[in-house]
């Protein structure tokens, strides 16, 4: 049976002068298959549950969270196992990982009842905890933990590097994080879960807990490659300087190591490399090196390797560079530019945290500096937009992926540039994740097939009939069921190509069979009938949504 995964790998020059130095970009693409088989039942999983319980989830937040976790749980199969724990000060485990029976659920309910929130947030402790609670792993399941957090860390390691290093050594495990309101810390979540193998989800509000979970949760049920590890073995005269766009890349005795993110079907990464290679005066064939791919194949169930070898030729002139490999290399800068400008905004971000500082000329000093990061941050992302459009594999607005990501970057700095840091933190925390996962434009209005398989919603509504508008004339339908997000992205479930949408505009979940409709930071805002929605709203049969002069009828069909 065919693995579960493909490797393309492209250098950038085919042929490379003899006698000097040349940096050489080298592209590998991963590409998750089909799968293969209808009757291939589900993967068995071993989840562990991970949960903040700090002072500020009190109340509400953490009675919805156990309120999902034990309603996760109970969806999970015999043949699962399941686990909680929580953290603040400390991190101890509440209801250990066992088999998914009846009786281990009653025993989980009951644990969760006693749940309270406690003072301090200790990261560190977590994860170790994490780390020795997960059980060995059997032949045929997969490991997940779903880390969740509505804070800063508070007490122990809380230095992003170091944090980043413990989950580095999760060879079995996948992570995949949970931030909680809009004063958790993204930038180490989303980390984390880059390291982990896993994706990083925002619940803006206790109302969208369910769907996040849900969310995460279908994720790895989706997986067809899992704990894939890239090592690259440079040969004699070649030094990989850097992996593009990546902040997982380590050392180690087999070469340059990154762990990348699962696959699920049908999906793909994109890993780009910068090398620095010293060429004979040798005309002829020379190797690179090699790349190996270890990954854990879930329809097999068991660790496939691939192994591709490097190759150019030494010859009198550098021959040109492949338009495939120029075009990965700027959507990794893309990429990694982004990336350096939310680090450098994270204090302009945290503006709430001058409401502890009494003192006016600090204050006035931490606004100085902020509006530096700023300007500064405006500048990076104009120049990588510059370089975009000047470069020769850029061919305009014409859907191409390097078009939308340069429709990313503009709406990214409109936002930065006119709106409040408010605004921005809600942007960034909605549209985290890799900008690789943008695809090229379909039809002006299109609604995709959901690939993740979510746990089930019961209620009174099962799906919604959404009519667009634009001047009062019907312009297309769509069907929703919960989760799709809608704007003018290619990578948005719901594509439309109208100048009053933002990238990512606004999101369709589910809670206990109702309807709700959050705004995703967009720049226009969102109105349900009329009135602008400030957070996740329940929406009724009949109900209109408004981004400018685009209208939408909201008809929601009932279950039989």
């Amino acid at each position: 049976m065919e693995s579960g995964m493909k490797l393309d790998a492209f250098v950038e020059n085919d042929e490379l002068a003899a006698g000097t130095y040349h940096r050489v970009h080298v592209s590998l693409r991963l590409k998750a298959q089909k799968f293969r088989a209808k009757e291939e039942q589900r993967t068995p999983m071993t989840v562990l549950f991970a949960l903040d319980v700090s002072s500020s989830m009190a109340g509400r937040k953490l009675k919805q969270v156990c309120r999902v976790v034990e309603q996760a749980s109970s969806m999970l199969d015999p043949q699962d196992r399941v686990g909680i724990m929580t953290f603040a000060k400390n991190a101890e485990v509440v209801c250990p990982v066992k088999r998914a029976d009846a009786d281990h659920l009653q025993r989980l309910r009951r644990d969760l009842r006693n749940v309270s929130a406690q003072r301090w947030t200790n990261f560190e402790a977590a994860l170790s905890m994490a780390a020795v609670t997960m059980p060995s792993r059997r032949d045929t399941e997969r490991m997940v933990v779903i880390f969740l957090s509505d804070g800063y860390a508070s007490v122990g390691e809380q230095d992003a590097s170091k944090l980043a290093k413990m989950v580095d050594g999760w060879k079995a495990t996948s992570l995949s994080t949970l931030g909680f309101g809009d004063l958790h810390d993204g930038d180490l979540l989303e980390l984390l879960s880059m390291i982990g193998g896993g994706r990083y989800h925002f619940i803006s509000d206790p109302q969208v807990c369910e769907a996040e979970f849900s969310s995460a949760l279908g994720a790895h049920q989706a997986v067809v490659a899992g704990n894939i590890e890239v090592t690259v073995n440079a040969a004699q005269d070649v030094a990989v300087v850097k992996a593009l766009g990546r902040r997982n890349i380590t050392e180690s005795d087999d070469g340059v190591r990154v762990r990348l993110r699962d696959l699920e079907a049908e999906s793909q990464q994109l890993l780009v490399l910068q090398t620095r290679v010293k060429t004979g005066t040798c005309v002829g064939p020379k190797n690179l090196g090699t790349v190996n791919v270890r990954y854990r194949d879930t329809v097999l169930k068991q660790d496939i390797a691939i192994c591709r070898e490097l190759t150019v030729r030494i010859a009198e002139e550098t021959g040109s560079p492949s338009a495939q490999v120029m075009t990965d290399r700027l959507i990794a800068v893309a990429e990694e530019t982004r990336w350096q400008v939310r680090r450098m905004m994270r204090d302009w971000r945290e503006n709430w945290r001058d409401r502890f500082i009494d003192d006016p000329q600090v204050l006035e000093a931490r606004r100085m500096r902020r509006e530096r990061s700023r300007w500064n941050a405006l500048a990076r992302l104009k120049g990588v937009i510059d370089q975009i459009q000047q470069s020769p594999v850029y061919s305009g607005d014409d859907g191409s992926i390097l078009s939308e990501i340069c429709e990313d970057l503009r709406e990214e700095r409109k936002i930065l540039k006119y709106s409040r840091p408010t605004k921005y933190a809600a942007y960034t925390n909605n549209n985290r994740g890799s900008m690789y996962d943008t695809a090229t434009t379909p039809p002006a209005i299109v609604a995709r097939p959901r690939r993740l398989p979510l746990l089930p919603a019961y209620g009174q509504f099962h799906s919604a009939q959404l009519d667009y508008y634009i001047d009062e004339e019907l312009v297309a339908s769509a069907t929703v069921v919960g989760d799709e997000v809608v704007g003018r992205s290619a990578a948005a479930d719901i594509t439309i190509d109208h100048e009053s949408l933002s990238r990512r505009h606004f999101q369709f979940g589910r809670k206990s069979g109702h309807f709700l409709i959050r705004d995703l930071g967009s720049s226009q805002g969102t109105y349900v009938n009329g009135y602008q929605i400030k957070k996740p709203k329940v929406l009724s049969n009949r109900d209109i949504v408004g981004v400018g002069d685009l209208m939408v009828l909201v008809t929601l069909q009932q279950d039989s």
